[in-house]
């Protein structure tokens, strides 16, 4: 339940976000107790046991609503035109696809169009196996939880 509506609700306090991630720390702590496994954080024992951290996994989500959302696979023309756009003049040295002005509050500042804009930017950007207009959503899905894996 929390994967599908991340889109909509994703916390932004740093409270919120233990209180997400608690329940699946205390899931890898007690695994790796039963196997009497010595691993040394949370991320070791995240990725010892093939899993990714539920911060990652609404980044995923997001990523994957924007590609969505790009390439038709929600039909929202109000969300497509909200999305900023980068086309320069000339090609400098900032080759992001999205440009994402600063926010006077923090509200603007977490919606899901400057969070997904920000992430696509920050984590895609260079590789072509995560362009988000020519693959496909399951490929693209795959590369991103390939990269949240890392």
């Amino acid at each position: 339940v929390l994967e599908f509506g991340t889109v909509i609700w994703n916390p932004n306090c740093i409270t919120h976000i233990e209180a997400l991630e608690k329940p699946q720390k205390k899931l890898i702590k007690q695994l790796n107790l039963r196997k009497r496994i010595h691993l040394n954080g949370y991320s070791a024992g995240l990725r010892h046991h093939g899993l990714i951290s539920l911060e990652s996994k609404r980044l995923v989500a997001d990523l994957c609503y924007l590609h969505k959302i790009v390439n038709g696979g929600v039909d929202s023309p109000g969300l497509l035109q909200l999305l900023p756009f980068h086309c320069p003049r000339r090609v400098g040295r900032n080759p992001s696809l999205f440009y994402v002005d600063t926010s006077r509050t923090n509200y603007a500042q977490n919606s899901f169009v400057n969070r997904a804009c920000i992430g696509y930017n920050k984590n895609c950007m260079g590789d072509p196996r995560k362009d988000i207009f020519s693959s496909s959503i399951h490929s693209f899905r795959k590369c991103l939880m390939e990269l949240a894996r890392l």
